[in-house]
């Protein structure tokens, strides 16, 4: 415990990371304080799943996805997701802060992530976070790198590995990885090769991030300060789109199952 929250100090104040306010000691409770945010970008990815909530808006306006809508571009013409790919730079940038500073998150999903202001995403639920009495305990088996489905330990690069997860995530709005496996027969499958797949609006090259993500060996897997930078060219780029949320005839969501997504 004293570790970790030394982890937190040594974090100090980002802006894509939840920070520590204080931490009080009286007799003998110690009290530690974060910064609070109700909005996971888990909720926001389902709500925003248009077709479902939104069926007249999405009609209207052709498109699956009311994320980070803005009122402007909708009215230029079909939107790409560019708002998506900002989240996931932000979301980079503060896993890049905390691999400098030797922090493992350990459990980083959409369920982890927090948003201010409806766009600015910060990064929570580890080290003292991480620690809670909820009645629904997640299950993060689904989001787990090869290496640590095989010995239960989590290194910086395993968080790559989620990290790849967590994109495909926000390009799904919240679908769950692998709904189509059982919860036990994931680790399985996943270290036998099996991968998440590409969604038909998802661009070749935000997906090969993914698979880059996914790589066996970890020296293979790229740094988030390189997931940043590779995200910031995808960004910049405007000849080709590389997330699409306009609607198409044979368009489905990738299925949520919030039941697989935690502890029995």
């Amino acid at each position: 415990m004293l570790r970790e929250f030394d982890s937190h100090v040594r974090i100090a104040s980002h802006p894509h990371v939840v920070g520590l306010v204080g931490l009080m000691e009286e007799f003998n409770v110690i009290s530690v304080a974060f910064e609070y945010e109700t909005s996971t970008l888990k909720t926001q990815l389902v709500e925003s799943r248009a077709v479902q909530h939104y069926p007249v808006y999405a009609e209207k306006n052709r498109r699956f996805s009311t994320l980070l809508e803005n009122q402007e571009l909708l009215e230029k013409g079909p939107v790409t997701s560019s708002q998506a790919i900002d989240l996931l730079i932000g979301i980079a940038e503060g896993m890049s802060h905390l691999a400098a500073l030797g922090v493992t998150h350990g459990h980083l999903c959409a369920r982890n992530v927090v948003v201010v202001d409806g766009t600015r995403p910060k990064i929570t639920g580890f080290g003292l976070i991480h620690y809670h009495n909820d009645l629904y305990v997640p299950d993060y088996r689904r989001w787990h790198a090869v290496e640590t489905l095989r010995s239960k330990v989590s290194v910086p690069k395993s968080d790559v590995w989620a990290f790849g997860c967590l994109v495909w995530e926000v390009s799904t709005l919240g679908g769950t990885p692998y709904s189509e496996v059982r919860t036990e027969e994931v680790g399985g499958r996943v270290m036998r090769g099996l991968r998440l797949p590409q969604p038909q609006y998802v661009g070749d090259e935000l997906y090969q991030l993914m698979l880059n993500c996914w790589q066996h060996d970890l020296d293979e897997r790229p740094s988030f300060s390189e997931l940043e930078a590779s995200l910031r060219q995808l960004a910049e780029e405007d000849v080709m789109p590389h997330l699409m949320f306009s609607l198409y005839p044979s368009f489905q969501y990738e299925p949520y199952s919030p039941h697989l997504e935690f502890m029995d």
